[in-house]
């Protein structure tokens, strides 16, 4: 994919990259058996077991069927109005965490498996554009929080 292409398909794989890190996450079988009523306090109790945002499980909820667009909205503007937009319950109390399997890959394959750095982005079939923020991502290391970037 080009570097254009990204540009303009953006929004779409933006919309990918949410469904699979929801699906991932939220395991519908799971996550659905798990949900005994679309209140908002219970997506707090499920965050405790999740561990994943509340605004993330109302999206999910969404996308499941559980709740319609108007419940939806009726979660969302609880949310908003218990001041959850800059910070949610436990998100201060418990550590973010650094992933590091994917960047030790990328390390093992480029450092110790003698492939050069150009050919990554062929072989991986990722975009110069996108190679560049993961290399950009790697040298900064566990320096930054991912909450920055």
């Amino acid at each position: 994919m080009s570097e254009d292409e990204l540009v303009e398909n953006f929004k779409l794989i933006q919309d990918q990259a949410h469904r699979f890190a929801s699906a991932l996450l939220l395991p519908a079988s799971q996550f659905s058996a798990e949900v005994t009523s679309a209140s908002f306090w219970e997506l707090e109790r499920l965050k405790v077991r999740w561990r994943v945002s509340i605004k993330a499980q109302i999206m999910r909820l969404q996308r499941l069927c559980i709740v319609d667009a108007e419940g939806a909205t009726r979660l969302y503007r609880s949310y908003s109005a218990k001041g959850y937009s800059g910070s949610e319950p436990y998100d201060d109390v418990w550590p973010l965490q650094q992933p590091t399997l994917l960047a030790d890959v990328f390390r093992t394959v480029v450092d110790d498996g003698g492939c050069p750095r150009k050919s990554f982005g062929t072989i991986c079939r990722c975009s110069l554009m996108m190679l560049r923020a993961w290399l950009h991502f790697l040298r900064a290391g566990s320096r930054k929080s991912l909450l920055a970037s």
